[in-house]
């Protein structure tokens, strides 16, 4: 028997009005491009979100931290990266009606192997995502790089949730 999906981490919002329904909003900076949402749910109280048009998430996640809202990105490790786990280039596809992607530590070789293979195969394959009410949640993909956990390659994706592979 294998691992269940979990069907309920929001990676990314349609909009500001999308994001409101997840909790309430603390703005990082004089515009709502970067904001943390503040939540009633105890394993997920806290989540960064940023438009993702905005290339400075290493300094979005460190006022989030300063604000004592999140962990310092080093507490995680020495080579983590401050990545929009919703893919920046599918949220900037034309077309795409994403307003917020979410930000989480991820290790860089994690991060860097995913956006290089898998995330750029999905481009050109389609891509389908879970939304509701305006959140998109996490696919296998997504989890995989917030765990930590390797992704796999394009030809050989890794599945730990019993999610069938194409080949």
């Amino acid at each position: 028997m294998g691992l269940t999906l979990p069907g309920n981490i929001p990676v990314a919002a349609e909009s500001f009005e999308a994001l409101l329904k997840l909790g309430d909003p603390w703005p990082l900076g004089h515009q709502a491009q970067a904001l943390v949402l503040v939540t009633k749910n105890a394993s997920d109280p806290c989540m960064v979100w940023a438009s993702p048009k905005l290339g400075t998430y290493r300094a979005i996640w460190t006022k989030a931290s300063a604000s004592g809202f999140v962990e310092a990105a080093d507490e995680w490790g020495d080579n983590v990266d401050i990545d929009h786990v919703f893919p920046q280039s599918w949220a900037n596809l034309p077309g795409s009606n994403v307003s917020y992607v979410r930000l989480f530590p991820v290790w860089a070789e994690i991060n860097r192997s995913a956006g290089a293979g898998r995330e750029k195969q999905a481009l050109k394959a389609g891509i389908t995502t879970t939304r509701e009410h305006g959140i998109v949640f996490a696919q296998e993909l997504q989890v995989l790089k917030i765990l930590g956990h390797p992704v796999g390659t394009v030809s050989d994706p890794v599945s730990i949730f019993g999610v069938k592979r194409r080949r």
